[in-house]
């Protein structure tokens, strides 16, 4: 995270990071739903947290849910426009 993106000092941002790093397994594991608990928890903790806002898009574009993909993982392009993955991702789920 840059130093622009509040999430990075934010008091519970190491718990939201397990989280998310958590919801990651979840996923590659095929449990879905589990990984999008994950990454709603991070959010709750760190709200705008740009990975969990990512991933979870990623995950509603997985589930088919093309507009709402679209919606988040915007909003974490708007909250750190260089990681290339968000914008790599943006175009899948334009697709």
């Amino acid at each position: 995270m840059n130093q622009q993106d509040p999430a990075r000092r934010h008091p519970r941002a190491a718990e939201a990071r397990r989280l998310v790093e958590a919801g990651i397994v979840h996923f590659g594991a095929g449990r879905l739903a589990k990984a999008g608990q994950a990454y709603r928890e991070a959010l709750e903790l760190v709200p705008g947290h740009p990975r969990a806002l990512h991933l979870l898009g990623v995950l509603a574009h997985h589930r088919g849910r093309h507009g709402v993909a679209v919606k988040l993982i915007r909003q974490a392009i708007e909250r750190r426009p260089n990681v290339a993955a968000f914008h790599n991702n943006l175009g899948n789920a334009l697709r």
